[in-house]
């Protein structure tokens, strides 16, 4: 196994993820960077994984409501 090949994989999981978190952030493309700004701008890292936590959470609740339509 070369060392392209585990970062060619690397990057694609940080890839996959990294649009899965963008499609769970609520709101339009702009209201998204605004959330993602403000974590940022906010010093600790509590709001960072504040904002992961809902977003998982709103993923499962819109998953468990499409599974129950």
């Amino acid at each position: 196994m070369k060392v392209s090949d585990v970062a060619w994989f690397w990057a694609m999981v940080i890839r996959f993820e990294a649009r899965k978190f963008w499609q769970a952030l609520p709101g339009p493309w702009y209201v998204k960077v605004v959330l993602i700004i403000i974590c940022l701008a906010i010093p600790g890292e509590l709001d960072e994984i504040a904002l992961v936590a809902v977003t998982a959470a709103c993923r499962a609740y819109q998953a468990r409501k499409e599974q129950a339509a």
